[in-house]
């Protein structure tokens, strides 16, 4: 009996390792073909102390990928088992190109991340592997991890090492390693190996299918190669140094430094370190009012994200880009939004937002622009003629440089408007002489500068409509539909519907890359309830997944689509 139940525990074991992501290419040798570069090396002198007093951090090492099911089952496991652990364990995630190869943070570096798992050798995911030499621990659970994990804190090691990060500038970051060998070394091929790592990524959306938006402990790039740098077996203290900058593509994450010692002959790691998470404020992720926006109102108040330890914020506003000039700035501020109060109308200014930390040091954020609204139209109104809709409104602002018509035509389906005729600022009449369709024809108008519009004065209805029958209005619900054609070149239609409770609601349409980054903003305005048809037709835009997401109030829908340029 005893042996059927250890039959079916492996089984068991087996047959849920069998579930997960497997490789389909063949696993390759460790082929690293990195430049090395920009690492210097001091020896500081000899130490002698017990190895009792040695820490062992274990270093944990996890495959995943964006689009693999069982990653999302399993690494909300993981994640508790690495809190459990802050400081005693490193964890390090590699994301690696099946079972889909556009997970954005294995793009961001295909070559290091396929040095290193050929070198681990890993071959399906969720995968993990500790210290080196415990390989692809199961089962994936807070409790299977911490019993592999006692096993190697127990174990003792005659090496210990440290990481300390600190700013250079605004971009860059020196890490210093402390590598105290406590006795001589046994023969092998030791490397000490320095990799930058996103402490917290988060989507917007899932760039993968298998919905996860937060990532943790993200490689980023090894230094200043993967394969290492050899150690000598000495007794002593070592201390290595290593300037990088952050790349672009990492975004804005928290990044610091993981260093460990591993015998390439044997692949067991010695020991491992991180650096601590305070060398920098980061810059502070801008909120509202959205960047190249009209403003709903002339009273604007701006907003913006904190930023990691930063615990002070300068506001900076000018009318440049450059900031040759202050329109104006604040004292160091503690909250996160700032009253403008009242600017007046079809005022645009670009913003940013100074970071401060205990140490005063300091990063700017992205500079983003906004404008006030213009004052709208008013008193719209008109007469149907026998051939003609004439319309006539009243001006009430004093910048605009003319006004937009835009007419709907609907038998009940739902209200589209579309632009109609531009006229020029001293004229406020119009008149429709293309009214041959039977229907409901809605106008609207709204104002126009060089820097911004005004919101739609209200709109007036004339019923043409004759032997239709009318839909409820009512019955209408959110949805975005799949862009037509996709893949698309050089263009593609998006068709979704607003119901009837966002009448006249703010709605946005926006585009995004496969980081998360907005590309083309679509619409952003209010919208009328029913039916809306918009084209997308990329100017810049290289090949490759995008993301189109409908935001109006509570609703959020998100598609993707392909560009093939």
């Amino acid at each position: 009996m005893k042996i059927f139940y250890i039959i079916m525990l492996v089984t068991s074991i087996l047959f849920s390792q069998d579930n997960r992501s497997f490789r389909t290419d063949d696993i390759t040798p460790y082929p690293d073909q990195s430049v090395t570069s920009g690492i210097q090396y001091q020896y500081l002198g000899i130490t002698k102390s017990p190895l009792s007093k040695v820490v062992r951090k274990v270093l944990l090492e996890e495959g995943t990928n964006t689009s693999c099911g069982y990653c999302a089952q399993y690494n909300p496991g993981i994640k508790q088992f690495m809190d459990q652990h802050p400081d005693s364990l490193v964890n390090v995630t590699y994301h690696v190109y099946w079972p889909g190869n556009n997970d954005p943070m294995y793009q961001a570096n295909t070559t290091q991340i396929a040095q290193r798992i050929n070198y681990i050798g890993i071959n399906a995911v969720p995968r993990v592997d500790i210290d080196g030499i415990v390989k692809d621990v199961w089962p994936l659970t807070p409790s299977g991890l911490n019993n592999v994990f006692n096993q190697r804190q127990d174990a003792l090691t005659n090496l210990d090492i440290s990481v300390v990060d600190e700013m250079i500038g605004e971009d860059s970051i020196r890490a210093t390693i402390t590598v105290d060998i406590l006795e001589e070394l046994p023969t092998g091929n030791y490397k000490l190996r320095v990799y930058s790592l996103d402490r917290k990524i988060v989507y917007p959306y899932a760039p993968g299918n298998n919905g996860e938006k937060e990532f943790e402990y993200v490689f980023r790039r090894g230094y200043p190669d993967m394969s290492g740098t050899s150690i000598p077996l000495t007794v002593g203290t070592h201390e290595y140094t290593i300037t990088y900058e952050r790349e672009e593509i990492w975004g804005s994450g928290l990044i610091y430094t993981i260093a460990f010692v591993q015998n390439d002959n044997n692949k067991e790691i010695l020991n491992a370190d991180m650096s601590n998470f305070y060398y920098l404020p980061q810059s502070a992720p801008l909120a509202s009012p959205q960047n190249n926006k009209v403003t709903e109102s002339s009273s604007v108040i701006l907003s913006w994200n904190e930023a990691v330890n930063a615990d002070k914020y300068r506001l900076e506003l000018s009318e440049s880009e450059n900031f040759t000039e202050y329109y104006h700035y604040s004292n160091l501020l503690s909250e996160t939004t700032y009253n403008l109060g009242e600017l007046g109308e079809s005022k645009k200014l670009y913003w940013r937002v100074k970071a401060f930390s205990d140490s005063d040091s300091a990063l700017y954020s992205e500079v983003w622009n906004f404008a006030t609204p213009l004052n709208k139209p008013y008193n719209l109104d008109g007469e149907h003629l026998t051939d003609k809709i004439s319309l006539n409104w009243n001006d009430f602002s004093e910048y605009e440089t003319g006004f937009v018509i835009e007419r709907a035509i609907t038998q009940g389906i739902g209200i589209m408007f579309r632009e109609l005729d531009t006229v020029n600022s001293n004229i406020t009449t119009y008149d429709d002489n293309d009214i041959s369709a039977t229907g409901f024809y809605y106008y609207r108008i709204k104002a126009i500068s060089d820097v911004s519009h005004s919101a739609y004065s209200d709109s007036v209805m004339y019923d043409l409509k004759v032997g239709v029958e009318e839909v409820d209005l009512a019955e209408l619900t959110f949805t975005l539909d799949q862009n037509f054609p996709n893949p698309f070149n050089p263009v593609t239609n998006i068709s979704f519907t607003i119901p009837v409770e966002r009448n006249n609601k703010e709605a946005s349409l926006i585009i995004y890359d496969m980081l998360g980054k907005e590309v083309e903003v679509l619409h952003q305005g209010e919208l009328t309830s029913g039916k809306h048809q918009i084209q997308f037709t990329p100017e810049n835009l290289t090949s490759g997944i995008y993301f189109y997401n409908l935001v109006s109030g509570e609703y959020s829908l998100t598609k993707k689509l392909v560009y093939l340029k």
